[in-house]
């Protein structure tokens, strides 16, 4: 699938396109941790410090992770672009409620912002949250010409749970299932 890059590449495309051919090397933490601190000192403070705020999730310090991304929150002035860089750390840490929150601001603030939408599918896919991924699917179909990258997942998971549903209708309809009837339903020898 295709998704628009930025015209002008910055420093958190230098480290997400070098992160894509493998883990950063010590040498490569401490060039981009200085790249970062020049985009503070030029002026740029929201770019720079949410480079940190990358870099100190790529090894895996979310204290400093946290803080450089508020930072950058903060001087951005709360821009769509920051809670999508803050959301895509989050959810790499396995913080998926606090992600689900940044990438829901980043979508809102943004819904043109087709990796803030794509994020959000992923995260609410995530937390089973299906009314919500349901709604947001459709923008997803409305904005872009192609399938979503994880259609096939969201798919079955529709499939799952109108399968479930349609059991808890026929037990509250009919009763408890023999268990002679479940066991034949997934092919249970025994």
């Amino acid at each position: 699938m295709h998704i628009p890059e930025p015209a002008k590449k910055g420093l958190i495309d230098e480290i997400r396109e070098r992160v894509e051919h493998g883990d950063l090397s010590e040498f490569d933490h401490h060039r981009f941790e200085g790249m970062a601190k020049k985009e503070i000192s030029r002026g740029k403070p929201e770019n720079g410090y949410a480079a940190l705020g990358i870099l100190a999730y790529l090894r895996g310090d979310e204290k400093e992770m946290r803080a450089n991304h508020e930072k950058a929150l903060a001087a951005s002035g709360y821009a769509a672009i920051q809670h999508y860089n803050y959301a895509c750390s989050l959810g790499g840490r396995a913080c998926l409620e606090e992600a689900l929150e940044h990438s829901r601001l980043a979508f809102e603030l943004d819904p043109v912002h087709v990796n803030a939408l794509l994020i959000l599918t992923k995260i609410l896919f995530e937390l089973r949250k299906i009314k919500e991924l349901k709604e947001r699917m459709a923008d997803w179909n409305k904005m872009v010409k192609e399938d979503h990258p994880m259609a096939e997942e969201i798919a079955e998971l529709y499939e799952d749970i109108e399968a479930a549903e349609t059991a808890r209708e026929e037990i509250a309809r009919d009763g408890a299932i023999p268990l002679d009837e479940v066991l034949e339903e997934f092919d249970y020898a025994r």
